[in-house]
């Protein structure tokens, strides 16, 4: 439906929230970090064997950053590592004939999930393709005008939350989720057209969830710094569109 398609992600795990998907289009998958973060190893190992499944190939870079290197360089408003990512994705687009890129979207909860949508809207805007995206947190059947509507198989829903549940880091948050929402939520899977971006994340005006938690991480003493939205993350927002016009 939106052509030869290229997905990318913040993290590894996060192609598990269009899995069907994955194993209809065939996408290539690029995927920022290595997903290091909470246990200090690579978790591409685990989307490696989600491509395989779904028969995909992998895009332009897998695990590019580490969280810790990625958070560094938010932290230092360092865009750099950014727009080099941003480059490769549009050389990948022109040298492969990509007609659209699928990723995170932009929702206050992960520096790191929205700095991967600003990416993302570079390199759509410097090849003019397709920008689509869907939510990484909240309910994925709360998606309102969905250019992609899949509800899922018996068989297929099973493969998805086994590919879920194999990985270590993965499998208290899919737990989380279906109780929370029960199960069947996650039988559907839902692509809609993202923005069409800008210098900003385009979120509201506000502290976002991720700041917030980073405040209270401060103050018990796990954190040394907080990573700020208008600090930290929107210098990049602008050097990363400066870049794409």
């Amino acid at each position: 439906m939106l052509g030869p398609t290229l997905l990318c992600v913040a993290h590894p795990g996060h192609e598990l929230r269009v899995y069907a998907w994955l194993a209809g289009a065939r996408p290539a998958v690029a995927v920022v970090t290595d997903g290091s973060g909470r246990s200090g190893r690579s978790r591409i190992p685990a989307t490696q064997r989600t491509l395989d499944e779904t028969a995909c190939t992998p895009g332009p870079f897998l695990g590019a950053l580490t969280d810790a290197n990625a958070y560094r360089a938010i932290l230092a408003r360092d865009a750099g590592p950014f727009l080099a990512l941003a480059d490769q994705l549009a050389r990948f687009v022109r040298a492969h004939g990509v007609r659209s890129i699928v990723g995170d979207a932009a929702e206050g909860f992960n520096p790191v999930h929205d700095v991967c949508r600003l990416v993302i809207n570079a390199a759509c805007a410097t090849v003019e393709v397709g920008n689509y995206e869907f939510p990484l947190t909240g309910r994925p059947d709360a998606v309102s005008n969905p250019v992609v509507d899949l509800r899922l198989d018996d068989d297929t829903f099973a493969r998805k939350l086994a590919a879920a549940r194999r990985e270590m880091d993965l499998g208290v948050d899919v737990d989380e989720a279906v109780h929370a929402w029960s199960a069947d939520v996650f039988r559907v899977e839902r692509i809609r057209a993202a923005g069409a971006g800008g210098p900003t994340d385009g979120l509201p005006d506000e502290p976002p969830l991720y700041e917030r938690y980073g405040e209270e991480r401060v103050r018990s003493g796990k954190y040394p710094q907080v990573l700020r939205r208008r600090e930290h993350v929107l210098p990049i927002a602008e050097a990363l569109w400066r870049s794409a016009r």
